[in-house]
């Protein structure tokens, strides 16, 4: 596969608005890491990253499908913070977004109740 093509295919996953995973394969240390962060860095600065959220998860180490999901939770960032190395305060604003997402979720779960 072209490096051409592996950058077309990563734009054009970034850039869709709908939810979706990519899967990128390769023998350790041929740079799939280092392409997606520099291809996630060059979406930020066109402002074309179709979604408020991504998460990136490597599955080396990931043994079950928990932890698997588990390192999307943890992993799950705004698209703001791309480039932004971990703190506590990223740790906050991380906290505070996820909340907000199951509140949503949550709430639309919530039968509409009518009184008279």
């Amino acid at each position: 596969m072209s490096l051409a093509l592996i950058k077309f295919e990563i734009e054009r996953f970034l850039a869709d608005t709908e939810p979706a995973v990519l899967c990128i394969t390769g023998a350790w240390g041929v740079g799939k890491t280092f392409a997606w962060n520099r291809y996630l860095q060059d979406a930020q600065t066109r402002q074309a990253i179709g979604l408020d959220h991504y998460a990136y998860v490597s599955l080396f180490g990931n043994n079950s499908l928990d932890e698997f999901k588990y390192a999307i939770f943890e992993n799950t960032i705004a698209t703001t913070g791309i480039g932004i190395e971990p703190s506590l305060e990223t740790l906050h604003t991380n906290a505070l977004a996820v909340t907000k997402r199951i509140t949503k979720k949550s709430l639309g779960m919530v039968p509409t109740v009518a009184y008279r």
